[in-house]
């Protein structure tokens, strides 16, 4: 059995593979390298894929089965795939967003829609990432097919460059009619550790090429639609990507993003009243109560305060004037008590 490459030959191979695909990023064919586990045909593979497409057709039958339940049609009750996913970028996740469907389905309404729950108020440019963006000039869309193949390597740069930033949530508005167009995607997640998540739109013209032509906003006729759908590989999941192009996270998951910042936990205010113990309630006598004694015998003069029930101040007049005529002691009190 052939052991792995050795530093040399990787270093060798990886020079040998920027020739080849020159017009490719170094960082962009180091990652697929990196990827494939230094497998050099299956790194050709995918790089051949990213600079010429893949030029051997995929024919499939179309097979009708109950899409994405969107927002707008009412989540499943077993599994709301649209919270899941939005919960995913609230937490701060590193993630990749593949939007499949044919034009005018509402993919590009779908994928705001995530981002607006997930973020909120956001520019879309920064996170939504379709090849239609390469055709936009001034404001203006003009589609030309001759340059679909280099709008395609244009947007898969935009991608890697904002895994490389740890960007999230990434989403990939594109048709993604079948597994190759999303190979590239796929490889550059997980060598970046994100979550990847693929997402469709449920409208009820999703697969009428009839209400799709009127709907698109690129003026895609109803032939070429019909054309597309029976190319469309409906029902593929993300476990089918990463068992067809044999992916394998190497780094622990998931991965926390780096942009946008995640907001920082506030502390929960501690409350700091200090709860008095009821205390008894006491009769006081008023100010205009307060009195003076005066006496030449040590008798206790204690017994008469300022501020004293108004009980113990009878009791103690009471006994002064049993003793005043025994006594040299002058007693005045600046108050009068009523009694009945």
């Amino acid at each position: 059995m052939a052991s792995g490459p050795t530093m040399d030959n990787k270093s060798h191979w990886l020079q040998q593979l920027c020739k080849l695909f020159c017009n490719l990023d170094r960082e962009v064919i180091q990652s697929v390298f990196e990827s494939c586990q230094f497998n050099v045909e299956r790194t050709q593979l995918l790089l051949c894929d990213m600079t010429f497409g893949d030029t051997k057709p995929i024919i499939t039958t179309p097979v009708h089965y109950p899409p994405y339940n969107s927002p707008w049609q009412g989540s499943s009750p077993q599994y709301d795939h649209l919270s899941h996913v939005v919960a995913l970028i609230r937490d701060g996740c590193k993630i990749l967003i593949l939007m499949r469907g044919l034009p005018g389905s509402g993919k590009s309404t779908l994928a705001s829609l995530l981002l607006k729950e997930g973020l909120g108020q956001v520019f879309h440019d920064e996170f939504i990432f379709s090849t239609d963006d390469y055709f936009k000039k001034s404001g203006h869309y003009t589609y030309d097919p001759t340059q679909l193949d280099e709008a395609h390597r244009w947007n898969q740069r935009r991608c890697f460059s904002n895994m490389k930033k740890a960007v999230s949530p990434i989403i990939i508005d594109n048709t993604n009619l079948q597994l190759r167009e999303m190979r590239v995607y796929c490889v550059m997640a997980v060598q970046y550790g994100y979550i990847v998540e693929i997402m469709e739109p449920n409208t009820p013209w999703a697969l009428n090429p009839n209400t799709l032509a009127i709907r698109n906003s690129h003026g895609v006729d109803k032939k070429k639609i019909g054309e597309m759908k029976t190319r469309y590989q409906q029902n593929l999941t993300v476990a089918d990507l990463f068992k067809e192009f044999c992916l394998q996270y190497t780094v622990q998951m998931p991965q926390e993003r780096k942009y946008p910042l995640l907001p920082t936990p506030q502390p929960i205010p501690m409350s700091t009243d200090i709860v008095d113990k009821p205390k008894k309630k006491e009769t006081k006598v008023p100010v205009e109560y307060v009195h003076k004694f005066k006496t030449r015998h040590d008798d206790s003069p204690d017994k008469v305060r300022a501020c004293a029930d108004a009980d113990q101040l009878l009791d103690i007049g009471n006994e002064r004037k049993q003793k005043e005529t025994n006594s040299e002691g002058v007693f005045n009190l600046s108050f009068s008590i009523s009694t009945s």
